[in-house]
């Protein structure tokens, strides 16, 4: 599923250092800071700012919820496409 993360002090080092860590993991990062020391440690960053909407089309997503999966989930996989295990209904039972 997508989880969103909100981060405060985004672009402070360690609030860089945890949203570079969350992104490898797929979670979807809404960043605050104030930016008074300037933006140079996520700036990099900027270049694919996604919207929710846009993030899930663009990311492999289970069509039963719309959410993607996390990078080390376990999903099932059955007619070309992927479920969350939770999501997943068997047409059978």
């Amino acid at each position: 599923m997508t989880r969103k993360i909100l981060v405060t002090g985004a672009a402070g080092y360690v609030g860089s250092k945890l949203v570079r860590h969350l992104l490898s993991y797929n979670y979807h990062i809404i960043g605050l800071d104030s930016l008074k020391y300037g933006d140079e440690s996520i700036s990099q960053l900027y270049n694919n700012p996604y919207c929710e909407r846009c993030y899930l089309s663009l990311f492999e997503s289970c069509p039963e919820c719309n959410e993607a999966f996390d990078a080390n989930e376990s999903v099932i996989s059955a007619f070309n496409k992927k479920w969350h295990q939770e999501c997943f209904k068997c047409f059978n039972c």
